[in-house]
């Protein structure tokens, strides 16, 4: 899955692969279909030196859940 993130103003598209960690802020594991747009989210993962829109995300947090 990809979804889009919005930092400073800057869009990023963060690849979410199937082993990717999905958890609340009390760190229990969560569906990505729990988020809404507005949510804050911690997203933990590496920028891709090729391309610096792109993340590959390796944990993403929702800080509103």
């Amino acid at each position: 899955a990809v979804i889009t993130v919005t930092v400073n103003s800057k869009d990023y598209a963060v690849n979410l692969p199937g082993n990717v960690l999905i958890m609340n802020n009390k760190k229990k594991k969560i569906t990505l279909a729990r988020f809404a747009e507005g949510d804050i989210i911690r997203l933990y993962g590496a920028i891709r030196e090729s391309d610096d829109s792109i993340i590959d995300a390796e944990v993403i947090r929702n800080m509103d859940l």
